[in-house]
């Protein structure tokens, strides 16, 4: 959700189009009798970490690290695609569990909660513009911010 909301992250650009049209996905549920849970799921931060969720610009870079690129200190060497991202096919080789151990993934969690940065701005800028889109809507059942 939080990708399909800010795709333009960098800038802070909402994606206005893709709420209106979940809201109108969510008020046909509505209509058929059908509840939703609105979830920022991520796995992992991003596909810079070979994992989803967060926009790209929200990752940590590798002069943040101290140098280190991704999956340091993790005993794993991952190719890179022609985008710049980990190979898909080598992140899903492992458990998203285990990418969780990098440097990069930990560093990102730690800006996303520091409430100075740019990551907690977008997030709350994310669930800003969800609320207003989704507002008054019964079928709403609850929110889940981070999973």
């Amino acid at each position: 959700m939080l990708e399909s909301v800010l795709p333009g992250a960098l800038t802070g650009a909402v994606n206005e189009t893709w709420l209106l049209e979940s809201r109108s996905l969510v008020d046909t549920m509505e209509a058929n009798g059908v509840y939703a849970l609105l979830d920022a799921h991520q796995d992992d931060f991003n596909r810079e970490y070979c994992g989803e969720g967060f926009p790209l610009q929200m990752a940590m870079n590798r002069s943040q690290l101290g140098g280190y690129a991704f999956p340091w200190p993790l005993p794993f060497n991952v190719s890179i695609d022609g985008q710049g991202n980990p190979n898909r096919s080598q992140c899903l080789g492992v458990e998203f569990v285990v990418w969780s151990a990098s440097a990069a993934v930990q560093a990102s969690w730690g800006e996303l909660y520091n409430q100075t940065s740019y990551s907690h701005a977008l997030f709350a800028r994310h669930w800003g513009a969800v609320a207003r889109t989704f507002n008054g809507s019964a079928a709403v059942a609850g929110y889940e911010l981070l999973k």
